[in-house]
């Protein structure tokens, strides 16, 4: 058996059969069961895909592939999945046509652990997602903090030169001070933890208090000698509010630095809602 690792994220397996004298490869009769690493299972738009993970490996002079149940969402070489899934498992058998066909394994249902694997018990399903605590210090006008995380920097929120603006954020790094007006209303304070994102330079959520404003978030980061506030691309916007369909959505950010968008699937709140992060 030989590895086809020309894609980056999915590897296949080659396997040859010795048939006269000869070898010749032979094909899965399903082989979206079995790869090694990431297949999408659906374009979920600009700034991720949807995959499912997949492993395989000969055991007795066996081939066993596995296949997560569920899809995780993978983009900009990150992956976003629970600490523990369940997979479906197949054992292959070459056919005399010369066809790998699948059949089940003797563990039909494994979940993972540190570079093994377990028997699911009845019923198991993925576990949900490990969520830190929201982030709840902040800071208000006349106020400052520092930051020592990925990129130590002061910020603090000042009275605003700027007519009409009531307070400006300021952050001040060894590039220099940086200023920006602050949009959100009379009430906005800063949160005291620096978001974790991939980002060269200071990084600021800024959070209003007024109950006027549909968008209570916002994100400043630092662009050269400049302060800028990020645009909010994809199907989740920052912030609490309703969506244009009637949809709720809440925005917060968690104590080790990661932001978190939910948007409810029915108007009512009645049913399930979609969970967004990123880098």
């Amino acid at each position: 058996m030989l590895l086809d690792d020309s894609d980056p994220v999915r590897a296949v397996p080659i396997v040859l059969d010795l048939l006269d004298g000869l070898l010749v490869p032979v094909s899965p009769s399903e082989p979206e069961q079995i790869f090694m690493g990431q297949s999408i299972v659906s374009e979920g738009g600009e700034f991720y895909d949807m995959v499912r993970l997949g492993q395989f490996w000969v055991e007795d002079g066996t081939l066993i592939s596995t296949r997560s149940r569920n899809s995780f969402a993978a983009g900009n070489m990150r992956l976003f999945r629970r600490e523990e899934y369940t997979m479906d498992s197949w054992a292959r058998r070459l056919t005399a046509d010369g066809t790998l066909v699948p059949e089940p394994a003797a563990t039909p249902c494994p979940g993972p652990v540190p570079e093994a694997t377990r028997p699911c018990a009845e019923g198991e399903q993925d576990m949900l997602p490990l969520l830190a605590p929201m982030a709840t210090e902040r800071i208000g006008p006349g106020e400052s903090f520092i930051s020592n995380d990925a990129y130590p920097f002061e910020a603090s929120i000042e009275e605003s030169t700027t007519d009409g603006i009531a307070t400006d954020l300021v952050v001040v790094t060894d590039d220099g001070r940086l200023e920006a007006p602050i949009f959100l209303g009379e009430q906005s304070t800063v949160l005291t933890k620096a978001p974790m994102l991939e980002w060269d330079g200071a990084v600021v959520v800024v959070a209003s208090d007024d109950a006027d404003q549909p968008a209570d978030l916002a994100v400043h980061v630092q662009h050269g000698d400049q302060l800028m506030g990020l645009g909010e691309p994809g199907p989740a916007p920052l912030g609490r509010g309703t969506m244009p369909n009637g949809r709720p959505f809440r925005s917060w950010l968690t104590v080790n630095g990661a932001l978190f968008t939910i948007v409810a699937e029915s108007t009512d709140e009645s049913g399930p809602w979609q969970v967004y992060t990123g880098p």
